[in-house]
């Protein structure tokens, strides 16, 4: 891969929605001196009159379209951040690989493996590097405990067991074109929690899963159920397990349509003891009653968009850094697919669907489904074991 030694040169491809976030880590890094935030894109700029004036003090050059920025800044960019609707992503990347730019892409890399594929082969053609934005893939104590259970000091891996419950409002999904969506514009989105706010959570159980230090699990035998009780076309709520290489099984139970939050808890089972993480609290490693080794104990992770900005302008700039990669994250998109492709959306009862207001939003949701998440995930077991009465007819 080339390396920059010089100041980074920067371009942003948007600055509303979740491009915020993108916006104010390259503003600090700028601040910082790390980086030279050169060009941005913003189609809506009217809108953003503050963020847009922002950027023209500090000399950025501002684009209403993307095409336009390559054209006239590609050769003298180093950095392209990609933080757009799902649809753009291999388009957008494959376009600055070519220009020469590294890329960090918001997650999830692409809508299906073929797009991932024309980004890896116009990755491997530019010698550049793309990353993806799963951010809890970059935090140093998500790879501390890789390495934990890479040693096998706590033996195998018998099963991991994800459980996170979110609620969103109705107007989380009229947000833009693609939310709730699973084809946009004939391309592929597959837009729902596993794609979108709690894809961190299946790639960090596969990634824990994998047998090294930096690969993911390799898996089969998937089963999942999908439910839908938001007015959408793709699911809010996922129930799944598949088995790993190693005779591992994983278990996600998740949802966008519960009544009350539950924060995103793993817990990793081992032969001699357990890992239990909750991102609210961190995480602990419990040993079994026979060990003499002591708990070990971590903070929740650090904020951990900075470290995943900081670890790719180190290593754009020439040091290493685990980061997460377009290869890493193909896993997740193949469990996207493979969802998709042995599962049908079922349609929640309308009588099980109720409606509330909180802080002036309106949420739908499925009555007595928090609790079922929290049975199947203490259990071990998915959704139709344990609901009663039925999800669906």
């Amino acid at each position: 891969m080339k390396a920059c030694k010089k100041t980074l040169r920067v371009a942003l491809v948007g600055v509303s929605g979740y491009a915020h976030w993108h916006y104010n880590m390259l503003i600090a890094l700028a601040d910082a001196g790390r980086i030279t935030l050169r060009a941005c894109v913003i189609i809506n700029q009217e809108e953003e009159s503050a963020r847009c004036e922002k950027l023209e003090s500090m000399g950025s050059r501002l684009y209403g379209d993307f095409d336009q920025m390559l054209a006239e800044e590609g050769s003298e960019l180093d950095l392209c951040c990609i933080p757009t609707g799902i649809r753009l992503h291999r388009s957008m990347t494959i376009a600055a690989l070519d220009r020469d730019m590294h890329v960090l892409v918001e997650k999830p890399a692409a809508g299906s493996l073929e797009e991932v594929r024309q980004m890896q082969v116009a990755r491997d053609r530019s010698g550049r590097q793309v990353f993806v934005g799963f951010q809890n893939m970059y935090a140093d104590d998500l790879l501390h405990v890789k390495d934990l259970l890479v040693s096998r000091m706590l033996g195998a891996i018998l099963r991991i067991k994800v459980q996170v419950c979110w609620p969103r409002p109705e107007s989380y999904y009229t947000r833009n074109d693609w939310a709730g969506r699973l084809v946009v514009a004939g391309c592929p989105v597959f837009d729902s929690p596993a794609n979108n706010a709690m894809a961190h959570f299946i790639m960090m159980a596969l990634f824990w899963a994998g047998p090294t230090r930096s690969t993911m699990a390799a898996w089969s035998d998937l089963e999942a159920h999908l439910y839908r009780s938001q007015e959408i076309e793709s699911f809010d709520t996922l129930s799944a397990k598949l088995r790993t290489q190693s005779g591992a099984e994983i278990l996600w139970n998740m949802t966008h349509s519960s009544s009350e939050l539950l924060r995103p808890e793993i817990v990793v089972e081992c032969e001699r003891g357990a890992i239990i993480w909750r991102e609210d609290e961190g995480g602990r490693v419990c040993f079994t009653e026979d060990s003499t080794e002591p708990d070990i104990v971590f903070d929740p992770f650090p904020e951990t968009r900075q470290v995943m900005f900081r670890k790719v302008v180190n290593v754009v700039t020439g040091s290493g850094e685990f980061v997460c990669d377009l290869d890493m994250a193909s896993s997740h998109t193949r469990f996207i697919e493979e969802l998709h492709r042995i599962s049908r959306i079922q349609q929640v009862c309308g009588d099980r669907i109720l409606e509330r207001m909180e802080e002036g939003k309106s949420y739908r949701y499925v009555s007595g489904l928090t609790e079922m998440i929290r049975s199947a995930h203490a259990t071990g077991t998915l959704l139709p074991q344990i609901s009663s009465p039925s999800l669906v007819r």
